[in-house]
């Protein structure tokens, strides 16, 4: 009878310590749900931010549901060594798969970021306080799924030559996946209004910015990416394809850019600088391949009547992009450029040398050769135009233009913009 007896026993046991783990996790989640528990969490949440940043972190509430299904974290704040708030969030809500986290896995149903502010400096040494800011993290090898994803924020950087960007009410959806050394990320219904302010001129430049969808798939050896319907102002284009060989956050090996349905509307762009450039809405295509310091340029340009080709050599390894770039083909400089005399050109050609990609940096000669050509009532034989660009000004350099048996030649220094 004894014997029958110790299976009982030991169930009887095995219950009662059940029900006292059970008991004693009750009171724990009880007692973290009191405003002893809500500072200890919020303590722990601020000393694990804060071995995220070299800086001071300061979160102001961590609200969380029985058994942590949902976890919300306000008033976050990380504050760099200047005393300047470099990143600032309303508040991070998200909801777990406690299922997920079973197996071992990290994966959370929804992630809404609030109010993310990044105020970004940019020192004399081209580094920024958000980079300085921000610890290097050995790499996670547990993967991360979010499979809703949401964002509302705001982005300023104030570069060293006196130049600003600032992106407001951006807003953004999608989903993230990362393991093994890889990562899927896509967005949808990106929106933001930018405002660009260059140095070297008090005027600022506003555009709206919009994209229907961003594809991010992160390898070992580079980016794959495709975006699609992007705008920005009076610039669109329907598709942009890119494989991108990366090593250490720079651009290494073959690489592969495809833009298609590229469009820049004469309207919008005069109304976003003020002042009539082009004569007619632009539409273009350009592809990209080979080796990051010798890519193959090719493309067409399309304006009215006028239809050119491009082709050259670019060179994107250092700091600054270096190119040698020709557009040649048939037109009228009325569908190029705004111009009270229309230029009926039979064959033109227009060559860019240098380096730089804004007008801050931007170092560029200019060569403009003409075919034989009509300026108003005057026939010409051809015409050649060199001028140099530098930092938001342009000088022509000289001048030529041949007809009727003479060649007018001079050297000018005409400068311009600013």
């Amino acid at each position: 009878m004894a014997r029958r007896r110790w299976p009982r026993r030991v169930a009887r046991v095995v219950a009662r310590a059940a029900l006292v783990l059970i008991a004693l996790a009750a009171l724990a989640v009880a007692w973290l749900h009191t405003r002893w528990g809500e500072a200890f969490v919020r303590g722990r949440v601020a000393r694990a931010l804060a071995a995220r940043f070299d800086g001071t972190v300061h979160v102001g509430a961590v609200d969380y549901g029985w058994w942590f299904r949902e976890v919300a974290v306000r008033d976050v704040r990380v504050v760099d060594r200047d005393g300047r708030t470099a990143i600032a969030i309303a508040a991070v809500e998200l909801a777990l798969d406690r299922g997920a986290l079973v197996r071992g896995e990290v994966v959370i149903d929804q992630l809404t970021v609030t109010d993310l502010a990044l105020d970004v400096v940019e020192d004399a040494d081209g580094r920024t306080n958000l980079a300085r800011l921000v610890r290097p993290q050995p790499a996670s090898r547990r993967g991360l799924t979010i499979r809703r994803l949401a964002i509302t924020g705001r982005f300023e950087l104030r570069r060293a030559d006196g130049t600003t960007v600032a992106v407001r009410d951006a807003t953004a959806v999608g989903e993230v996946r990362t393991g093994a050394g890889a990562a899927h990320v896509r967005l949808r219904e990106l929106a933001a209004d930018l405002r660009y302010t260059p140095a070297a001129a008090p005027r600022t430049i506003a555009a709206r910015l919009a994209l229907a969808e961003a594809v991010i798939d992160r390898g070992p050896d580079g980016v794959a990416l495709e975006l699609r319907r992007g705008q920005a102002g009076p610039l669109a284009f329907a598709t942009v394809h890119a494989r991108l060989g990366l090593a250490r956050g720079r651009l290494v090996g073959a690489q592969h850019v495809e833009l298609r349905g590229g469009r820049l509307d004469r309207a919008g762009l005069a109304t976003t600088l003020d002042r009539a450039l082009i004569g007619a809405d632009l539409a273009f295509e350009v592809t990209a391949d080979g080796p990051v310091a010798a890519l193959a340029v090719h493309g067409a340009v399309t304006a009215g009547a006028t239809a050119l080709a491009l082709d050259g050599r670019a060179d994107l390894s250092g700091l600054r992009p270096r190119y040698d770039l020709t557009l040649a083909g048939r037109g009228a400089s009325a569908d190029i450029a705004a111009a009270r005399t229309p230029v009926v050109v039979s064959e033109l050609q227009l060559r860019l040398v240098g380096v730089g990609a804004t007008s801050a940096d931007t170092d560029v000669d200019v060569e403009l050769v003409l075919g034989p050509s009509r300026v108003g009532a005057l026939a010409i034989d051809g015409a050649a135009v060199a001028a140099h660009v530098t930092r938001g000004a342009y000088e022509v350099t000289s001048a030529e233009v041949r007809g009727a048996g003479v060649v007018v030649t001079r050297s000018a220094h005409t400068a311009g913009w600013r």
